[in-house]
């Protein structure tokens, strides 16, 4: 992954309809994605958050990340970046 990659990203939280959503590399670590608070709200309040990435080659992968009691984290992250 360099800067400035494009990725296309799925998300599903739990059984809830799979969201599409934009993503651009900032670091060779960092995907920063463009999406709704409602897709962060879901996932706070969901237990598990499925991810499918792509990039520009059309190469994909998924990872299944279990969300429940991320409540707190979610809490610090809000201070910078309201939810609510």
């Amino acid at each position: 992954m360099e800067k400035g990659d494009i990725y296309k990203l799925k998300f599903r939280v739990d059984a809830q309809p799979i969201v599409d959503a934009d993503g651009m590399a900032i670091s060779d670590r960092l995907v920063q994605v463009v999406t709704e608070k409602s897709l962060v709200k879901s996932i706070r309040d969901g237990r598990e958050t499925a991810l499918r990435i792509e990039d520009g080659h059309g190469v994909t992968s998924t990872h299944i990340f279990n969300t429940n009691g991320s409540r707190k984290a979610f809490a610090d992250l809000s201070r910078e970046c309201p939810l609510d």
